[in-house]
């Protein structure tokens, strides 16, 4: 009997100091939301509206796109290329049209200059006038070999890698880029500067005329391009927020990239939302996990969770965006862990946020 009594006693303390050590060594992250907002994954394949290739295959600053399906890099990459040329555009066609006419009127030396300046100093303008120079889809009149420059220009071979620097009345002019590698670009803008440095008012003139429906098109192409992929961005965005997860427990724990919850609610919504967790790299861009994230005992990890439906494929996304908007819904995320706990692979949950863009 006491040779019973002690394996039972035995067997107890056995599993109770399991069960403690168990206790001891639980998973314990800390998780909580950070800036919830959209984001679009740059790996994501997306459907192309014709509008958007045409418009692509047309401007001067967007690579162009194929005619049915692109990766949202791709989109990204053409957005921002057409929206650097709208940018760096400082007028619209009545104010180009308007220094083209004080460049035709004016006869002093002094005055062209200043007309000279208000068409160049626009920097939409100057990028236009360069980019149909190098594909020669204007052409620069001969200049008057006769006439002497009456204004001295340097070769500048240290900015933008090489260009041409004209000083005119009060402003100093960069003409041209990556001169020092591309030599056809040199050739293909040296007539230009040719004429600009004469002052031949009447070639300029010319010159000017014949740029402003190309920049104009330049400027309805590229306005376009960042309409129609401001849409594919909006369909093909998902909701996203900053995840931050801090280890508390003595013992690394596994998280699954792919077993990741968030749910929303609020007096009109209650959704739940499948997710995964991804990284951020330094830019703000949310990518895949490969396999699994371990965090390991003490650390902090600053990841995303992002949805895995996009906004075309919520069902009444509407009230999800209304509640967005409207900052009066809460959300909490959960997430899927493997520590040394029974069950052994089980959900933990982040402290509740409310759902807006800022917190």
């Amino acid at each position: 009997m006491e040779v019973a009594i002690a394996t039972i006693v035995a067997i107890a303390t056995g599993v109770i100091g399991y069960l403690i050590s168990l206790w001891r060594n639980r998973t314990r992250p800390w998780i909580s939301l950070v800036q919830f907002g959209e984001s679009n994954k740059l790996d994501d394949e997306v459907e192309l509206t014709e509008e958007l290739t045409s418009a692509s295959m047309e401007s001067w600053f967007a690579p162009g796109l194929p005619e049915d399906r692109a990766l949202m890099r791709d989109i990204s990459a053409v957005n921002t290329g057409a929206n650097k040329f709208i940018d760096r555009n400082m007028g619209t066609p009545e104010r180009y049209e308007s220094s083209l006419s004080q460049l035709e009127a004016a006869s002093e030396p002094e005055s062209v200059m200043k007309a000279l300046e208000l068409l160049l100093e626009d920097h939409g303008i100057t990028d236009a006038l360069e980019s149909a120079l190098y594909a020669e889809y204007i052409s620069i009149p001969d200049y008057d070999r006769s006439v002497e420059p009456q204004i001295k220009y340097y070769s500048d071979e240290k900015t933008n890698d090489g260009c041409f620097q004209v000083p005119l009345a009060s402003k100093v002019f960069y003409l041209g880029d990556d001169l020092n590698v591309k030599h056809y670009r040199k050739d293909s803008i040296m007539p230009f500067v040719e004429l600009l440095v004469r002052l031949e008012k009447d070639q300029l003139v010319k010159v000017f005329k014949e740029l402003l429906p190309l920049w104009k098109r330049q400027l309805s192409v590229n306005t376009l391009i960042v309409k129609e992929a401001g849409k594919i961005r909006d369909d093909y965005s998902r909701w996203s927020c900053g995840l931050s997860i801090t280890n508390f427990g003595a013992l690394p724990f596994i998280l699954f990239p792919d077993e990741a919850e968030l749910f929303v609610s609020g007096a009109d919504i209650n959704r739940r939302l499948p997710c995964r967790i991804l990284t951020v790299d330094e830019d703000g861009d949310p990518h895949d996990i490969p396999g699994v994230a371990v965090l390991h005992s003490g650390t902090t990890e600053n990841l995303a969770i992002i949805t895995k439906s996009t906004q075309l494929d919520i069902t009444n996304v509407e009230y999800l965006k209304t509640a967005y908007a409207e900052g009066d819904a809460v959300a909490y995320a959960r997430v899927r862990a493997l520590g040394r706990e029974i069950p052994w692979k089980r959900w933990k949950k982040s402290t509740p946020t409310p759902f807006r863009s800022k917190m």
